[in-house]
């Protein structure tokens, strides 16, 4: 295994690992954005390739050793890309999870915009947003909107407290969040989503009841 064969590697390894936090931290992955994801991507990818390569036409025991660890690398990689693309649809990055608090017996659309500069930020308690949404549905933010995947709930919230998980399912498991989609408009982002039953949310989007910035 050449000098230049263990360079690969370690770089291969090092963007791994780098990767690999950006999947688990939500402040790694929301500093570092998803443009230095890509070319973190980029930096594993070729590394690993050219380091596969090398230690495959190299010589003496080390070169197994090289082997194995482009493989395991590439193998890692290959995981994380295919998990992202299966859930988000982009790079491996990880957002902050959120925690929706809707009016206790609220039906109806539910929007959330963020950047608005008047408003203020977000609440985040113990790692996770908090969005506490009025009677009418609607919440505004100065906070930005983060981008990545991360297991959000949803609550029906009383006077007294108490919460009620809603539970958010695919079709035909008796859920009650349905819709979720993005609008962009300059430097407001709204998010929308639905609450209420399956035959509910038919209703609102056969009647085109959807709200819009």
């Amino acid at each position: 295994m050449t000098l230049a064969g263990i360079g690969f590697s370690t770089a291969a390894v090092g963007s791994s690992l780098v990767l690999h936090l950006s999947w688990v931290s939500p402040a790694i992955s929301q500093h570092l954005g998803v443009t230095a994801i890509k070319v973190l991507s980029v930096f594993l990818f070729w590394p690993t390739l050219a380091g596969l390569l090398l230690s495959a036409f190299g010589s003496g025991r080390m070169r197994f050793l090289g082997i194995g660890t482009t493989l395991i690398t590439g193998l890692w990689w290959f995981s994380l890309s295919m998990a992202a693309t299966i859930f988000m649809g982009a790079p491996p990055i990880a957002r902050h999870p959120t925690k929706f608090l809707i009016p206790e017996g609220y039906v109806g659309w539910v929007s959330i915009r963020y950047g608005e500069k008047d408003a203020t930020g977000l609440e985040v308690n113990n790692g996770t947003r908090i969005c506490q949404i009025t009677d009418v549905g609607l919440l505004r933010t100065s906070s930005s909107v983060e981008k990545g995947w991360a297991k959000d709930k949803y609550f029906y919230y009383s006077q007294d407290g108490s919460l009620h998980a809603l539970k958010d399912t695919a079709w035909g498991q008796g859920g009650m969040i349905w819709g979720d989609s993005y609008e962009w408009k300059q430097t407001v982002v709204a998010e929308y989503f639905y609450v209420g039953t399956e035959e509910q949310y038919h209703r609102a989007v056969t009647l085109n009841e959807n709200p819009s910035i």
